[in-house]
């Protein structure tokens, strides 16, 4: 868990941004503030990529990583995105794996159809720079930017975030390619590990066709 990384780590914080949420985020964070990592900060506007750039602003950082709500960083999470930037100083980027934790069994038609839909990453088990010919996304459920890297070419696009009921990695995709369009570096690294929930409801083909016509939308967004 993020509160509770290897005793080798890095010093890092961890800032939790409640987007304007229902439940009761402000009373679970308030339980770990005295462990003296965690920080609470409130964002009124919803949206993905509004969270992000609240984050982004709050933290007092030279390398900023994301991670989601439903997702879990094994322990070596910090020192092993930290370790990566500090070995390759011209990389500005680095993601890792995304596993799923299964809610449910997973349908037959899952190797066919892909697991881009529910936000699992797995390039295999060597690591790699993401090049023109192999231009893979790093998701924002597991992934380290420098801050020098949004000082340059900007924080995530509010305006492409969640097209009305449309689902897909559009602010994640768009920002990285962005990036990479400076000709900064990014890496693959496959140690930098996390796990993420797989609801039931999400292992169906009517799931699948709704993610497909957002990022279907996306693109074409992205193209004009």
């Amino acid at each position: 868990a993020l509160h509770d990384q290897r005793p080798d780590t890095p010093p890092y914080e961890v800032v939790v941004v409640d987007n304007n949420s229902t439940d009761d985020t402000r009373g679970v964070v308030q339980r770990f503030l005295d462990r003296g990592i965690v920080r609470y900060v409130f964002e009124e506007r919803q949206g993905l990529s509004v969270a992000r750039n609240r984050g982004v602003a709050a933290a007092r950082a030279d390398i900023l990583a994301f991670t989601d709500d439903d997702v879990r960083v094994d322990s070596a999470w910090v020192r092993t995105l930290a370790r990566a930037l500090e070995e390759q100083p011209d990389v500005e980027m680095v993601g890792g794996r995304v596993e799923p934790e299964w809610q449910g069994a997973p349908p037959s038609w899952l190797p066919d159809a892909g697991t881009a839909p529910l936000a699992l990453v797995d390039y295999g088990s060597q690591s790699f720079r993401l090049t023109p010919r192999r231009p893979v996304c790093l998701i924002g459920a597991n992934v380290a930017v420098r801050r020098r890297a949004f000082d340059r070419v900007g924080r995530f696009s509010p305006e492409l975030q969640r097209l009305g009921n449309s689902i897909g990695p559009t602010e994640d995709e768009e920002f990285q390619t962005r990036l990479l369009s400076t000709g900064a570096g990014a890496l693959y690294e496959p140690r930098m590990a996390a796990r993420t929930l797989v609801p039931h409801e999400r292992l169906s083909k009517a799931y699948y066709r709704a993610w497909h016509r957002g990022h279907g939308r996306f693109y074409a967004l992205m193209r004009d």
